[in-house]
């Protein structure tokens, strides 16, 4: 009996910490393109800057 539980405690570790990473990896992707927008979009280079009125 001593082996079915150790195998079933080692196969119960195993889901869990894959649950845990998968969480995380699917938690980290679902948040990274809603935090690119949040940043000031830089200018492209194709437009020229608006001449200086002096």
């Amino acid at each position: 009996m001593r082996p079915s539980r150790w195998v079933f405690t080692v196969i119960l570790a195993f889901v869990a910490g894959l649950a845990v990473v998968l969480f995380f990896v699917l938690e980290d992707g679902s948040s990274t393109p809603a935090s690119d927008p949040a940043e000031p979009p830089e200018p492209p280079a194709s437009t020229p800057a608006p001449p200086d009125p002096d």
